[in-house]
Parts: C-alpha cells; sequence; structure tokens
C-alpha cells in the first residue's frame, strides 16, 4: 500500500490525500467484497449437493494432466486453459453471480429522459441519479429465468457471460449458443455481475478465474461433509457486492487420503 501511495503522489501530482484514500479503498473493496462471498457461495453449492459435487469433479478430471505428490498444486496438477474453460465449472459461476451479486449501476441524467420500462413510462430528470440493481431488475426476474430463487448448476451451459456484457461489433454475429427472453423478446444483457458501458468492470476475467480456480483447489484437495441446507442470504448488504449469507455455514473439510 504505502508503494501505492508513493506512486499516487509521483504520478498524480492533483491528487489529495483523501483522493489517494479513497481510492486504496476502492481497492480493498474491489479485492474483498465480491470474490471471497462469491468463492463461499459457489463452494458451498457445490459441496451441499453430492451428486453435483460428483459432476464437477468429473468434468474438471478431463484437465487434468498429472498428480503431484504435494497438495494444493493446482497448476502442476491441472492443463489451467482447459480447467477455465470447463463448461459445469463456468455454468456455476455465472450461476453464483446471477444468484449473489447485488452491485449498482448509477448513471447520471444529463437531459430530461423518458425511459420505458415494462409498458409503463418514467420521466428521468435532467441532473438526477439512476440506479438499477442487476439482480433485482433482471437476476431475479421469473420471466427471464424459470426458478430463479434455485441454483442451477447447467443454467449457463454454452452461454457466454463475455459477450453478454460486451457489444459486439457485428450485430449480425451469433451472441451464444443459449439465451434468455422475455415477452418473446431475447434479453441481451441477461447477466450482471460487472455493471456495463463505460463503468464496466476491468477485472471481471481475473475475479471470475478467481472464483472458479480457488473452488476447483478446494474440490480437488479437500473431502467435505457439508449440510444440505444452506444460510440464507443477507439482504441487509444489497447493492455493496455479493450478498454475503447470514449465518455462518458449519463443514468439516479433510485433506483427501491420496495426499
Amino acid at each position: 500500500m504505502h508503494h501505492r501511495v508513493d506512486l499516487w503522489k509521483t504520478r498524480g501530482k492533483d491528487y489529495t490525500l483523501r483522493d489517494i484514500g479513497m481510492m486504496e479503498l476502492g481497492f480493498l473493496w474491489g479485492s474483498q467484497a465480491n470474490t471471497v462471498p462469491s468463492v463461499f457461495w459457489m463452494v458451498a453449492n457445490v459441496i451441499s449437493n453430492t451428486e453435483l459435487q460428483q459432476e464437477v469433479l468429473q468434468s474438471m478430471s478431463s484437465s487434468r494432466k498429472g498428480k503431484s505428490s504435494e497438495p494444493f498444486a493446482l497448476t502442476e496438477d491441472f492443463e489451467l486453459a482447459s480447467l477455465l474453460a470447463d463448461p459445469i465449472m463456468l455454468s456455476c459461476t455465472s450461476e453464483v453471480l446471477r444468484m449473489y451479486a447485488d452491485s449498482l449501476s448509477i448513471r447520471h441524467v444529463e437531459k430530461d429522459t423518458v425511459l420505458q420500462v415494462d409498458g409503463q413510462e418514467f420521466l428521468a430528470k435532467k441532473g438526477t441519479n439512476v440506479i438499477v440493481s442487476g439482480r433485482a431488475a433482471v437476476h431475479m426476474d421469473e420471466d427471464i429465468y424459470n426458478e430463479p430463487e434455485k441454483f442451477k448448476s447447467k443454467r449457463f451451459t454454452n452461454h457466454n457471460l463475455e459477450k453478454t456484457i460486451i457489444k459486439l461489433d457485428n450485430a449480425n454475429e451469433e451472441v451464444q449458443k443459449k439465451t434468455f427472453s422475455k415477452n418473446g423478446v431475447v434479453v441481451r444483457h441477461n447477466l450482471l455481475p460487472f455493471g456495463g458501458g463505460a463503468a464496466l468492470c476491468p477485472g471481471r476475467t481475473f475475479a471470475s478465474n478467481e472464483i472458479l480456480t480457488f473452488t476447483a483447489t478446494l474440490l480437488t484437495y479437500l473431502d467435505f461433509k457439508a449440510p444440505a441446507q444452506l444460510p440464507s442470504i443477507d439482504i441487509t448488504r444489497a447493492g455493496f457486492g455479493v450478498l454475503p449469507p447470514s449465518t455462518s455455514y458449519m463443514v468439516e473439510m479433510s485433506l483427501k487420503k491420496e495426499f
């Protein structure tokens, strides 16, 4: 942190200490507020379902290139490029972000604008801010997602998250194999865990890979005994990133016998 502060001072001479403090707090929030609870929900949803856990392990085995003598040597045991493209792990990651990510998208209105939402018109007046929760507006919409309150590991199979949030240069290019619709119309931005537009999270790929690889590490080297019933979400944290659990989730972990 001290090195970054020195960089801010030398390269950003117009930054005040308050500015630097705000940016450092942003780093802290970005590194902790989303990936940590995301890994919790990813692991918890998998280990609480024995059938899904076996399916995930079987799917990951296709990326296995060997077996090291030491535990937690993921880069030695797996072809990372193949692991990061694992269809079930990718689908589970997207499903976790759909169910639990609740960041806000905020836009400043530069001129009076009429917004049409579900057949109704709303006037966004110049000088005000429009704040939208992707989770409330899209992710939990039962007209878009069947049984949105349930974790479905294969919901996003053949679905490309990156092409959902980035507009393609060629509008006629196929966006992805699987699409989601509402009232017969394809919902272009059906998954918004990282915001969008100019404020799109630049670390989204790193975050997704971090969630996937950390989960893969735990599942590969540890055995779990976990309750089938997951804790509820802490809805009081809505708008501040991935929603944490409202209570503790007690599990038994042990190193697998082969290690």
